[in-house]
């Protein structure tokens, strides 16, 4: 029998379309083969995939349900804007810069912004450290794990 204070953790599902970057460096983090980069409990907030172009996916809470905002780079609610330059991607809710990341070649990407307190997420950071709730993270590098940092 399972001890009730255990929590089992269930394996986050994925959108079918999702091809993950080899190398993504978040905040002066590095995720090397792997999946997600942030989740909270088994939803992955962001996502960065390799396409013709890099292709983004936004999980929200809305309540006591997550939805994603932008699903393969699209949003149906006009308040979520995806900003293309060559090669960077940005994401807005209405005028506040949630996430920026830059392709840097066909197996990395480098994200150096993602402040995602406008949804009651205590997750922000620069292209030197990020920041969930009261911890901090720079120079890490977790090779081969599903997901580098995951709240509960």
């Amino acid at each position: 029998m399972i001890d009730s204070r255990i929590r089992l953790m269930q394996k986050i599902t994925l959108p079918e379309e999702y091809v993950p970057f080899d190398e993504l460096v978040i905040c002066g983090n590095t995720l090397l083969n792997g999946q997600v980069a942030i989740a909270v409990g088994n939803n992955p907030v962001f996502l960065l995939g390799k396409g013709n172009e890099v292709r983004v996916w936004l999980q929200v809470p809305t309540g006591n349900e997550w939805r994603y905002e932008i699903y393969d780079s699209q949003s149906d609610d006009s308040a979520y804007q995806v900003k293309r330059a060559e090669t960077s991607i940005a994401v807005y809710f209405g005028p506040h810069l949630i996430l920026r990341a830059e392709q840097k070649s066909d197996r990395k990407i480098v994200v150096d912004h993602v402040d995602l307190t406008h949804f009651g997420l205590s997750i922000h950071g620069d292209s030197a450290m990020l920041k969930v709730g009261t911890t901090q993270l720079a120079g890490n590098v977790m090779d081969g794990v599903e997901t580098m940092v995951n709240v509960e």
